[in-house]
């Protein structure tokens, strides 16, 4: 998700159930690697955005 001046956060950390994990197809993380410790997610203005006003965020895709 992305949103809040190009900063962007995992769709997995700001709404888990939205993530379809399908093997070798699309990559999940376990689910306590997104946590509010992680580096990626503290103090990430994306995550606090997209988590309190998903509207105010849109979807990417990141191929690996």
């Amino acid at each position: 998700n992305g949103g809040n001046d190009e900063a962007c956060c995992p769709l997995a950390y700001v709404n888990r159930s939205a993530v379809t994990c399908n093997g070798i197809f699309e990559y999940c993380p376990p689910a306590d690697f997104y946590v509010a410790t992680n580096p990626m997610i503290n103090g990430n203005p994306a995550c606090m955005t997209c988590r309190d006003t998903p509207e105010q965020c849109f979807s990417m895709t990141m191929d690996l």
